[in-house]
């Protein structure tokens, strides 16, 4: 019994911890996916030439048992790593920029008031509409790129 409750908290501040970071892990998700996505079509086509789908579904399903670690490593060293540093500076700048507000100093009938200007929940919002559009996009160009538009 003692341990269900344990785990039962842990499941608490986890879904808490998520509800506090669902943004950033939402901006990070969208800019990793896309990045990888035009680095991948970019890489495809460097490493194969431009191939028709059929051939790139062949080459994708035959076993790597036998060949060099090159091709992988190539794979993660090209596609992989620019796409988690892109990922990390996009919630790098969803941080900074959200975390910030802006006062406003205005003067009514010779009462001087401050209005906040909560940017944060705008900026958020345009961050995770951003990172889906480039998903989108980065979708679009890399099925162009190579030819699945067919």
């Amino acid at each position: 019994m003692k341990t269900v409750r344990i785990l039962f908290r842990l499941l608490i501040i986890a879904l808490q911890w998520f509800g506090r970071n669902i943004g950033k892990i939402a901006v990070f998700l969208l800019t990793f996916l896309a990045s990888l996505l035009l680095f991948a079509s970019n890489w495809v086509l460097t490493t194969f030439g431009n191939i028709s789908p059929e051939s790139l579904l062949f080459h994708m399903q035959m076993p790597l048992e036998g060949s060099s670690n090159d091709m992988i490593i190539g794979f993660i060293v090209a596609n992989l790593l620019p796409s988690l540093f892109f990922a990390t500076l996009a919630v790098l700048l969803y941080v900074l920029l959200s975390a910030k507000a802006y006062r406003l100093d205005y003067s009514l009938q010779q009462e001087k008031r401050q209005l906040m200007i909560k940017m944060p929940r705008f900026l958020r919002i345009a961050a995770i509409a951003l990172a889906a559009t480039f998903l989108v996009g980065s979708t679009a160009v890399a099925m162009t790129r190579l030819d699945l538009l067919a």
